[in-house]
């Protein structure tokens, strides 16, 4: 569908809105998004992690005792992100996470892409993530000091800023600064 979209209306980049496959066993996702992004090569594309993206949920609904089928940000970062630097992205020095900014320096445009499941990965005594990135949104405040200091900041004036994210409680955003 992406690359139909795309060839339609002779898109110059394609904004992935994220949930790309829904739930199951961990390589059976692995290997979707390998194919996702293989079947994308050649289209300028930029995905927004979604709440669905790691898995998480599927351990809950199975009742796995240990979160076998979790996938790693860095996991998804490999399948999906780790070409878009090629195509101009730029992501927080400092530290790994799925949030990043692209400059169209033409149209003056910068586009911040959030990542609104961006929570800690962290297991209980069992081995079982303690939060589901189907049901908690946030972001962490590393990812919160990026965009304030960072995405939000501008060497000239006259530049539009268009931010997306998958997930936004109560559909919007709320900073204070």
């Amino acid at each position: 569908a992406y690359k139909e979209i795309s060839n339609a209306v002779g898109a110059d980049m394609l904004i992935l809105g994220g949930d790309y496959v829904n739930d199951g066993k961990k390589a059976y996702k692995l290997n979707n998004y390998k194919m996702l992004a293989e079947h994308l090569k050649g289209i300028k594309y930029y995905p927004v992690n979604g709440n669905h993206d790691d898995n998480s949920i599927w351990d809950l609904y199975t009742e796995n005792e240990v979160s076998e089928n979790h996938i790693s940000a860095k996991d998804i970062y490999n399948c999906l992100y780790a070409d878009l630097a090629d195509r101009g992205a730029e992501f927080n020095e400092t530290a790994f996470g799925l949030y990043y900014m692209y400059n169209d320096n033409k149209a003056k445009i910068r586009y911040i892409f959030l990542d609104t499941s961006d929570i800690p990965e962290k297991y209980d005594e069992k081995g079982k993530l303690k939060y589901t990135k189907q049901h908690t949104f946030g972001m962490q405040d590393e990812q919160k000091e990026w965009f304030i200091n960072k995405a939000l900041r501008f060497n000239e004036s006259g530049w539009r800023v268009i931010i997306t994210a998958h997930s936004v409680k109560e559909q919007h955003l709320e900073f204070i600064c």
